[in-house]
């Protein structure tokens, strides 16, 4: 009887905080939390009803990331249940044994739930397949009517569409649907307090399997919610409507989902959190736009109003973060979000609309770390002194807690609690923004003429530009071959530039033609048509500046897949006197207006007052070390070196690691030159410069390196933005040229707004020169001679020099500068320096005035 009582105990601890997952409500979760936690310890408790408090404990941790996204609650949640599983394997066969298969399933589930989310993540299909298998022996212990069949149902759909979806198997598919099928059979025999979960679980499913097999008759009935339906469960019906009127189009499905997605939105008022908040948010705007494109143009300020708040929310569960990597993996989404909102405003020609929308969008990602960074000075001056030195303590205090110990609360409740504080629900308050007020303003003291926005089209719908400038003024003009469906020339070169291999010259001759058809393009597309509305915007202008020196500048922000296009190289019709439009124009590039506004705030050093030259540490490239050393000899002499030489022109003073390097970005330097390999991440927070092993590192891993996870010697992006410091605007900041392949490239999101020299600029460089792709070292290095020449000896600004440079590799007449190394000198005997494959690649962010 004994066994049994506890048992029954047993069961009830287990359960006792399952409901409280879909309150919305992470204050009572830490509360359940906690007594749990003391029940744990009560000293006249069985050791096996103690224990079974732990479990429950984890298990509630396990699903905390369901109240708000935070992925840190995950973390916190995973760590558990593996900390209490000899528990939970004990108590499968002893207390929980009491009520046989029942027990067992849920003695397991969680366990193999944990593997499964793993495996889905690490993409380990052998892993998967171990977890059906278990789940698969599991339900041959259990009936169909038993208690927590319904679970194991659920888990199973789960397991197979995880893996139809990993390695594209039909049959697993099927068999996802077969499961779900059963799920539906079992759910009215499961617990009370497992239906609301069971009831979203299901709702869900449906709407995924209509979607897959096109079946509206899945969705057939009234799919509204009832009055005293939850949150999750009014977000997941709203999905059903949203599906159903894909496949039916029906206008009254839109409206029952705009009813179901508004009750959410009050939800998240009131103040509930949820991990679907920001999605939920987005969905209604999404929903809104729709209706508003068949007959109510009222929906259109409803649309924009609900996306804002949505990026706003995804602002929260960005700050929620702690580090860049969590940061950068909740803001993903952020910028194409921004764009699509943008889009919607500049088709009515709404310019403010549309730059506060791409702004917040995209500072979503430039700024994930380090607005995390900031939030003890922000708090600090709302007059919110202890959570301030609260949060600065809970990161001193970040693992190290006892190992065996439970957390009583979600890793987020101070993070929560600062948001807050700091009125998170209003617009700005974490993330500011540009006006286009200010933007002008920053144009005209950088001596630019204008920055254009440059977005891409979706749904066969024409791509759209911004302009923003002190005498062109503000507008949209609308561009229909930046569509998804007119840019095939685009879509063929990131198919040539994914297959293109170093040691196979027909696909780097294939690449190359590619780039020259990208590069026709990319005029018919965008850069005939800003020259020409720049000009004539000029021309009307009666009050514009004039007389002022050298050629027009522009700042471009390419937002999405344009990221990749080297609109600087954008060939000429054969009627005009360049080329290239970097032979009539200088083009810079920014990340977003605010972070164009960061850069021109920062002073200018000169470039030989305190220069760093870092030579390939891993001794890989052919051409670094002389790049280098040429550099040290005819423009740095008193440069400080690092990395690998065979014979120095001075001491190396290290050795080139991702530390030497993060050290240096904190002192007042005037240049850093990398002249080393680069690699473009297929996750952009892992594009990284392959610098020097720290000591005791040298030998990788088998799962360390570019292709997996980076090694110890890799410097990514995830760093770099860890380790931005403090925007402080009167500072100086240093030229950073990143003489490597791949340095202003992601090759997924295909974004300027995550590279290798975004990053750089947000680690408080004021210039960065970065590459689009893997040149010729031979010609790489000549450039860099060229560009320090004209840097050190002729003063140009960064900005100027790049774009002389350029010209300089296209003019047959071209001269050597005074200073060059003879070994750079017989570069330029080789022929071909004119084709964009060698010069183009090379693009500049930051300050794009004169000197």
């Amino acid at each position: 009887m004994a066994a049994a009582a506890d048992a029954e105990e047993t069961v009830s601890a287990l359960l006792s905080g399952l409901g409280v997952a879909g309150s919305g409500d992470p204050d009572l979760l830490n509360r359940t939390l906690g007594g749990l936690l003391d029940s744990s310890g009560n000293t006249s408790l069985d050791d096996s009803v103690a224990a079974s408090f732990r479990i429950a404990a984890a298990g509630l941790l396990n699903v905390g990331a369901g109240l708000g996204g935070n992925l840190a609650d995950g973390e916190a949640g995973r760590e558990a249940l593996e900390r209490v599983a000899p528990e939970l394997e004990s108590m499968a066969a002893t207390v929980l044994g009491t009520f046989g298969g029942e027990g067992t399933v849920l003695a397991r589930i969680p366990a193999l739930l944990l593997r499964l989310v793993k495996a889905k993540e690490a993409r380990d299909a052998a892993e998967l397949d171990a977890v059906v298998a278990e789940l698969t022996r599991l339900e041959g212990t259990t009936r169909p009517d038993d208690l927590f069949h319904a679970l194991l149902m659920a888990a199973l759909a789960q397991a197979h569409l995880g893996r139809a979806a990993l390695i594209g198997d039909t049959a697993s598919l099927r068999r996802s649907f077969a499961y779900m099928d059963r799920l539906e059979e079992a759910a009215a025999d499961a617990p009370p307090v497992l239906r609301t979960q069971l009831n979203t679980a299901m709702s869900r499913n449906r709407a995924l399997r209509a979607r897959l097999t096109r079946d509206p008759a899945l969705l057939r009935g009234d799919l509204s919610t009832p009055s005293e339906a939850t949150t999750s469960e009014r977000w997941f019906a709203s999905q059903s409507l949203v599906t159903r009127y894909e496949l039916h189009g029906d206008p009254a499905d839109l409206d029952a989902a705009i009813a179901e997605l508004e009750q959410v939105r009050d939800a998240l008022t009131r103040g509930e959190r949820h991990y679907f908040a920001a999605d939920a948010l987005w969905r209604l705007a999404e929903v809104y736009q729709t209706r508003w494109a068949r007959r109510n143009l009222e929906d259109q300020a409803a649309a924009t109003g609900a996306a804002m708040e949505g990026l706003n929310s995804l602002a929260a569960d960005v700050v929620l973060q702690r580090g860049a990597e969590h940061g950068l993996a909740k803001a993903r989404s952020g910028a194409d979000r921004g764009v699509r909102a943008a889009l919607w405003s500049a088709q009515n020609g709404l310019v403010e609309e549309t730059v506060a929308a791409l702004e917040l969008g995209r500072a979503l990602v430039l700024h994930a770390a380090s607005v995390s960074a900031a939030v003890p000075e922000l708090l600090e001056a709302r007059g919110h002194h202890d959570i301030a030195q609260a949060w600065r303590r809970w990161g001193a205090a970040q693992g190290r807690g006892p190992a065996d110990e439970l957390p009583r609360e979600l890793p987020s409740t101070l993070r929560r609690q600062a948001l807050e504080a700091l009125g998170y629900r209003q617009q700005g308050a974490l993330f500011s923004t540009p006006t286009v007020a200010e933007l002008q303003a920053g144009l005209a003291d950088a001596e630019a003429d204008a920055l254009f926005y440059l977005l891409p089209g979706h749904g066969g719908k024409p791509g759209m530009a911004v302009v923003v400038g002190p005498d062109t003024g503000t507008g949209v003009l609308q561009l229909p071959l930046l569509s998804d469906t007119a840019s095939a020339p685009l879509d063929a070169y990131l198919q040539a530039a994914n297959t293109r291999s170093e040691d196979d010259p027909d696909t780097v001759a294939a690449w190359e033609q590619a780039l020259s058809d990208l590069l026709d393009w990319a005029y018919d597309a965008a850069v005939g048509q800003l020259i020409s509305a720049m000009a004539q915007r000029l021309a009307a202008d009666e009050e514009r500046r004039c007389g002022r020196p050298g050629p027009p500048r522009i700042v471009l922000v390419p937002c999405g897949r344009l990221g990749v296009v080297p609109w600087h190289a954008a060939r000429m019709p054969q009627t005009a006197r360049a080329e290239h439009a970097c032979q009539i124009m200088v083009i810079t590039y920014a990340a977003s207006g605010g972070q164009f506004l960061r850069t021109i705030r920062r002073g200018r050093r000169a470039p030989d007052a305190d220069p760093v030259l870092v030579a390939d540490p891993r001794f890989d490239l052919t051409h670094a070390e002389r790049e280098a050393t040429a550099l040290h000899t005819a423009y740095y002499p008193g440069a400080r070196l690092m990395g690998e030489f065979y014979e120095p022109p001075a001491e190396p003073v290290a050795a080139g690691t991702p530390e030497d390097l993060l050290g240096l970005l904190e002192q007042p330097l005037s240049l850093l030159h990398i002249a080393s390999h680069g690699s473009a991440g297929v996750d952009p927070t892992q594009s990284a410069l392959h610098l020097a092993f720290p000591e005791g590192t040298e030998h990788l891993q088998p799962d360390h390196g570019a292709r997996t996870r980076p090694d110890p010697g890799m410097l990514t992006v995830t760093r770099l933005l860890d380790a931005a410091p403090d925007e402080r605007p009167s500072e100086e900041g240093p030229l950073v040229v990143l003489s490597a392949c791949e340095t202003d490239l992601t090759k997924h999101d295909h974004d300027e707004a995550l590279t290798l020299t975004t990053a750089f600029v947000a680690s408080g460089a004021r210039d960065v020169v970065g590459s689009r792709w893997t040149t010729r070292d031979g010609a790489s290095a000549l450039m860099m001679g060229v560009f320090h020449h004209l840097l050190a000896v002729d003063g140009l600004s960064p900005a100027d020099a790049l774009h002389m440079t350029q010209r300089w590799m296209l003019d047959p007449n071209r001269k050597a500068p005074p200073r060059l190394s003879p070994d750079l000198i017989r570069e330029m005997e080789n022929p071909g320096l004119d084709r964009p494959a060698l010069w183009a690649a090379f693009i500049h962010q930051g300050h794009p005035g004169p000197a």
